[in-house]
């Protein structure tokens, strides 16, 4: 059932249509809900970026990884330095990727301006 029952119609130009659309693209919300949003005085962030599931994929594989390896180096009591080392230098990529990407989020322009 819906909750909200009042309907409100407005006009806008081309240039501001295609900026709201551009907008709502970035942050991945609807027109409607940016309105709602905007109307309360809350400036949505950009949406994450593209790759941001592989990011995150990545991530929790390399992870999955690292956790392997100490596992079975606690049980035999070894530990295979070097695997462990790449395996973090991956780590180490993997968030300087994902730092840049959400550095780029950061300083965007819709945040800036509003």
């Amino acid at each position: 059932m819906r909750t909200r029952h009042k309907r409100v119609v407005v006009y806008l130009t081309e240039d501001e249509f295609n900026y709201l659309t551009e907008v709502c693209c970035k942050t991945k919300i609807s027109k409607t809900n940016m309105f709602r949003y905007l109307l309360l005085g809350y400036t949505p962030p950009e949406g994450p970026p593209v790759n941001y599931d592989e990011l995150i994929f990545q991530l929790r594989a390399l992870g999955n990884n690292i956790n392997q390896i100490l596992h079975i180096a606690r049980i035999n009591g070894i530990l295979n330095p070097k695997e462990l080392q790449k395996h973090l230098n991956e780590l180490h990529n993997l968030e300087k990727k994902m730092d840049s990407a959400f550095e780029m989020r950061r300083n965007s322009k819709w945040q800036s301006c509003i």
